[in-house]
Order: C-alpha cells, then structure tokens, then sequence
C-alpha cells in the first residue's frame, strides 16, 4: 500500500490505497501470508477508511450525491469475491477494526438510537428476522 492518501477532488475515500478505482476493487490488497501482518494490514484499512470518511464528511463532498459509492458494501462485496485462505487473515484484521468502530460509536448514538425500540425494528423486517 504505497499509494499516497490523498484527496482526489472527488472524496477522500476514492484515492485510498486499497482501493482501485480502474477495476472497481474496493479491497485491492496483496496478503503477505503472515498472520500478524496479515491483520495488521486490514486494521490500518479499516482506520484508513474511517479517516477518509471523517475528512470527506469536513469538505463539500456530499454523500447524497448520486454518484457517491456506499462504501461498507462495495468494499464488501470485493471481500465476498476473494477466495484466497491467506486473504481471510486480512478480513479478519478489517472487520475486528470495523467493530471496535461500531462498538466505539453506538454510545454517541444512543439518542437516535432510543427512538427506536427492538419490538419496531423486528416488526419493520419480519419475517425475515425470526
């Protein structure tokens, strides 16, 4: 990941290390076949991805823009294609971030969060959810 973290014009997330705009991998990266290093690789993803957000959300870009990616599942949806053993070590090291993220930002969000009770949201989506 030798590519520059740098706004493009566009968002901070498109010019991303990992992320290869020219083929539409949103998880463009090598696995090394270490374990720890494999991790780490996904942790510092996962903070990039989380760093780019947080700087486009302070410009004028505008995630309601058409055009905008939804980012989580594009890079998702790269993850679901790669079927290297060695790649899941990378996975792993993403979403441990993306949860320590999730886990971190769910207090800050509990005013929004109570307007909602369980019983509505199981409703909403039943009977998907069981």
């Amino acid at each position: 990941m030798s590519k520059a973290f740098q706004f493009n014009g566009t968002s901070y997330v498109s010019s991303l290390p990992f992320i290869n705009t020219q083929t539409g991998n949103w998880f463009d990266v090598t696995p090394t076949g270490d374990e720890i290093t494999d991790l780490n690789i996904g942790l510092n993803c996962a903070l990039l991805l989380l760093k780019a957000v947080s700087k486009d959300n302070q410009t004028n870009y505008n995630p309601e823009d058409p055009n905008a990616p939804i980012i989580l599942p594009c890079v998702v949806e790269s993850l679901m294609k790669q079927d290297s053993e060695t790649f899941k070590n990378v996975v792993r090291g993403f979403f441990f971030m993306i949860d320590t993220i999730f886990q971190a930002s769910a207090p800050k969000l509990t005013p929004e969060l109570n307007k909602l009770s369980y019983d509505e949201l199981i409703a909403e989506n039943y009977p998907v959810i069981h």
